[in-house]
């Protein structure tokens, strides 16, 4: 009998000091799933966003897994707690936080067409053994002949003589609108041809 007076103490004492019951080992969470409306399957990686009220800042976020499903940690204050979810493709969606609901959205399918894309190529760019320019991204009004524009692309020289050379290499062709008219003999182009020619 005294064993049993002991374990009821224990039990009225521990009850006592956790009034939530399993709250103090549990923390508790927000859960939700995410699925396509139409076809019912889950929504992978999509954005999970907890807010308070109409506040833009995120309190928590988290992505959904393969199953479509998402768990976020309850904050204390568990007043005006919205769960946003957004992903490429589909329209968000807001709801707010009912106390031990789980969460279920269905994304309605987004189509929409994308601006024109322009795609320009860099400053300099290169095949195998052909390095090629934009020589008009190098151009400034200060430039008098294309020798002065060739003296900015990285890693050209030219000696006093006119020779081209790259990173310490002779050049073999130098090419004007894409045709070669000086047969390895560029010296005069590369001093007489305007900057602004180019």
């Amino acid at each position: 009998m005294r064993w049993i007076a002991v374990y009821m103490y224990t039990f009225v004492l521990l009850a006592s000091l956790c009034p939530a019951g399993s709250t103090v080992f549990a923390q508790a969470v927000i859960k939700g799933t995410v699925i396509d409306r139409e076809n019912r399957m889950p929504v992978d990686a999509a954005t999970v966003q907890l807010t308070r009220g109409n506040a833009s800042l995120p309190i928590n976020y988290t992505l959904t897994d393969g199953e479509g499903v998402f768990t976020l940690p309850q904050p204390r204050q568990t007043d005006s707690l919205f769960v946003s979810v957004s992903i490429l493709g589909y329209q968000g969606q807001r709801k707010a936080v009912q106390a031990g609901q789980p969460l279920l959205f269905e994304l309605e399918p987004q189509v929409f067409n994308l601006k024109e894309v322009e795609i320009r190529p860099g400053r300099v760019w290169g095949r195998q053994d052909t390095i090629n320019y934009d020589v008009t991204q190098f151009l400034s009004p200060k430039d008098q002949s294309i020798k002065d524009v060739l003296l900015k692309l990285p890693g050209i020289d030219i000696d006093d003589l006119g020779k081209i050379s790259y990173n310490g290499k002779d050049i073999s062709h130098f090419y004007v609108e894409g045709l070669d008219l000086t047969n390895g003999k560029y010296k005069q182009i590369s001093e007489n041809l305007r900057a602004d020619a180019v």
